[in-house]
């Protein structure tokens, strides 16, 4: 396995040090984080690719693991068979969130059940990962993450957003104000308060089918006002599927075929994630005080996040930069490194997917 760069050329990467696992040094923020959208947490936990692939790459264990698009539920007698969370999971726990103010409680969902708009809100769970049952990491590294998190969508196969962490956080939020309940009850966000910073792992909503003016009313909107009042209280990292690629020139492989492949006309006509109105929200939220963590440490440096996983498919070969780690700008001078790890596409296509069966490569911040 190499890095993403051979979505672009042949250059090898140089091979990591093998390393222990050490303890972690300073327990009032994560310093090292991985995310990644594992489209189906089942499906990467029973073909084990991630965890051979990151125990051959020999890579340092990390402070924190956000998942998104994790695709389970959640039933405490094991009921939803494999696609059920508990299957993994040692001594499972559903978890509220605390009290929300009374502005907070009208504009988003949390975990009330809101009758009138119809959706049941998401299932939200503490609970270890249990290394009887777990081929997701490395069998080394499933005692080291204590605190994990999940939230699970209450709509079907859909969304669902994971952070296993090393470090225990002072609190858990699963939802922001002025979230729709819609986008609440698919289980896309959770915040992790820690002494020195907030860490926030979220799976943006597509704006595919009609939903881009909804995203940008009632996720995006409220988002950035979100970030900007906990940015006063101490810095912000963000990460996770932002469903977005900011530029043409650098954060996609075939621009005019994305600018083009879109169904609809006017506004909704480009391929979701290049559309106008999606990267003016994104270019608004990084002069809001936040930095776009990779672009700003590789301002020429073209790389995708996401491939086409259909080889014979409209969007075979084609790439986005889709994952993105955000955080105050505050915080950019303590960046080590900031890396899209993936595959060539010769290596791993075998079953149509680039990246350890996903459609999605991780992405690291150090």
């Amino acid at each position: 396995m190499s890095d993403i760069r051979h979505f672009f050329n042949s250059e090898q990467p140089a091979k990591r040090p093998r390393v222990s696992l050490p303890p972690v040094a300073d327990r009032s923020m994560p310093h090292s984080m991985l995310s990644w959208n594992v489209n189906s947490l089942m499906k990467r936990n029973e073909d084990r690719q991630a965890q051979t692939y990151l125990a051959e790459e020999k890579i340092e264990i990390p402070d924190l693991i956000a998942l998104q698009e994790t695709w389970v539920q959640f039933s405490p007698d094991g009921s939803g068979g494999t696609k059920d969370l508990s299957c993994i999971l040692y001594k499972p726990s559903r978890v509220k969130s605390a009290a929300p103010s009374p502005a907070a409680k009208r504009d988003s969902l949390g975990l009330e059940e809101d009758s009138s708009a119809g959706f049941r809100p998401a299932v939200n769970v503490k609970g270890q990962l249990d290394p009887r049952a777990s081929h997701l990491l490395p069998e080394g590294w499933v005692p080291e993450f204590g605190h994990c998190f999940w939230s699970c969508s209450s709509q079907g196969r859909s969304a669902g957003t994971a952070v296993l962490s090393r470090i225990e956080p002072l609190g858990v939020e699963w939802s922001f104000p002025g979230m729709l309940p819609e986008f609440a009850a698919e289980g896309r966000y959770i915040c992790l308060e820690f002494e020195r910073a907030f860490v926030i792992n979220m799976y943006v909503p597509n704006t595919g089918k009609g939903r881009l003016d909804t995203r940008m009313e009632s996720w995006e909107t409220p988002l950035r006002a979100h970030l900007q009042n906990l940015d006063a209280r101490k810095p912000v990292i963000v990460m996770g599927d932002f469903n977005v690629s900011h530029t043409d020139e650098l954060d996609l492989t075939d621009p005019d075929f994305m600018r083009t492949s879109g169904r609809g006309e006017g506004v909704y006509a480009p391929q979701p994630g290049v559309r106008d109105l999606e990267r003016e929200f994104f270019t608004q939220l990084l002069a809001a005080g936040f930095a776009d963590v990779f672009r700003e440490r590789e301002p020429q440096n073209r790389q995708c996040s996401w491939r086409g996983s259909n080889e014979r498919g409209r969007y075979a070969g084609m790439g986005m930069r889709l994952d993105y780690f955000v955080m105050s700008r505050r915080l950019m001078e303590s960046v080590e490194l900031c890396t899209i790890w993936g595959s060539t596409p010769e290596a791993d296509m075998s079953d149509g997917r680039p990246y350890c069966g996903s459609d999605h490569c991780p992405i690291e911040l150090r």
